[in-house]
């Protein structure tokens, strides 16, 4: 998050849109060797209590703004809203 702060696709309508890159893992169900159903969106939140290593996994899973979440830590910050969520 901390490379894509300052990023933005609507660079020229600033004054119009309000704009913010998010990482998401995007995931769907292998049946017998066949995807099936929908893609779904798990929202990657970031941790500012934790620092990142890079063999840590994201195993924290929750829900915030209507989306599936996943973090490292049980305590991150929605990237859409800037609230806390807990993990289980």
């Amino acid at each position: 998050y901390t490379q894509l702060a300052d990023r933005h696709i609507y660079r020229t309508e600033r004054q119009y849109i309000d704009s913010q890159l998010v990482l998401a893992n995007k995931k769907r169900t292998c049946e017998e060797g066949q995807y099936v159903g929908s893609w779904e969106l798990q929202i990657i939140c970031p941790a500012p209590q934790e620092r990142w290593h890079e063999d840590a996994p994201l195993c924290q899973f929750g829900t915030c703004c209507g989306h599936q979440t996943i973090s490292i830590s049980k305590t991150s910050v929605c990237p859409l809203c800037s609230e806390f969520v807990r993990g289980s």
